[in-house]
């Protein structure tokens, strides 16, 4: 649950490196961390819960997206035959556009947080 009562600069910085966590390196990972510790804030803070989660699970979708492209691999033959030899292209073209589209969406997310506009 959001307030509409504008967030401190310690916790509009906070949830812009979860967001930013694509171009530290470590997605999936800060925004977990983030998560799990504001959770346990005493009071929590649900405006970080609600940011980490979100970053979380925007982090998490390119990742499911080249786990997709993983198996299709493994399970497509070898050989340059018709229906096979398209597939994995088409997958592994549709992997690159989710990811790049998540990548510029959590900049995005992730400016609007700093600047503390509402993002919904």
């Amino acid at each position: 649950m959001r307030t509409s009562a504008a967030p401190d600069l310690t916790t509009r910085i906070i949830a812009g490196v979860g967001y930013f966590a694509v171009i530290l390196g470590f997605p999936v990972l800060i925004p977990l961390v983030i998560w799990i510790a504001a959770a346990h804030l005493k009071p929590a803070n649900d405006l970080l819960v609600y940011h980490a989660k979100r970053a979380f699970k925007l982090q998490l979708w390119p990742i499911v997206a080249w786990l997709v492209v993983a198996a299709v691999l493994l399970i497509s033959d070898n050989s340059l035959s018709w229906p096979s030899s398209w597939l994995p292209l088409v997958v592994i073209g549709l992997a690159i556009l989710l990811s790049l589209y998540f990548f510029l969406y959590n900049l995005v997310l992730g400016v609007q947080v700093l600047l503390a506009r509402d993002s919904d």
